[in-house]
């Protein structure tokens, strides 16, 4: 088990387990410490530098590529799970993993190696990754992370006007 970096009182918990050759699904584990809730804070998962999904406000919104493919345990997260579920495994899909949770002021991060050995996959920490990162990665990953934001933004944004277009003619049918 692994502590993340401590940036306040928040903290993420993350376990190194081997996960069997025949599972297709694979799930990064990542939980807050003392079982604290995640639903009102923003959870933030990464590859490297690309934000790959998001939850915020209730609100989800996934890479393209991973769409489908990644989600949270969403009934788990009033007890502090953040661990992200993705289906269909993809020799692609190894690498470097960051689980980002945002309170407020607050942030935190780990980093999770998902790797393959022969014929076995593996999940586990990788702090040195976190702890030699440059400013530029820091840049890329938050300029991702907003790209996801805006999605949102626009998702919300799409559905109000369709929304109140679909009063106005409720409206304009009822006078009739």
């Amino acid at each position: 088990m692994t502590e993340s970096r401590d940036h306040n009182q928040l903290k993420l918990i993350t376990t190194t387990r081997d996960i069997q050759a025949a599972d297709v699904d694979v799930t990064l584990s990542c939980h807050l410490y003392h079982e604290t809730s995640a639903v009102t804070k923003t959870i933030r998962w990464f590859k490297e530098t690309e934000c790959i999904y998001l939850y915020k406000n209730g609100q989800v919104a996934e890479r393209r590529g991973y769409e489908g493919r990644v989600s949270l345990i969403l009934q788990e997260m009033e007890s502090g799970n953040v661990s992200l579920r993705m289906k269909n495994f993809q020799m692609s899909d190894t690498g470097v993993y960051i689980c980002q949770v945002i309170h407020g002021e607050q942030k935190v991060e780990t980093a999770l190696c998902l790797g393959v050995r022969g014929e076995s996959r593996w999940l586990g920490p990788c702090p040195s990754n976190l702890l030699g990162e440059t400013q530029e990665m820091k840049l890329k990953r938050e300029e991702s992370a907003g790209e996801l934001a805006q999605h949102i933004y626009d998702v919300k944004t799409e559905v109000e006007r369709l929304r109140e277009t679909s009063i106005q003619l409720t409206g304009r049918l009822d006078g009739e």
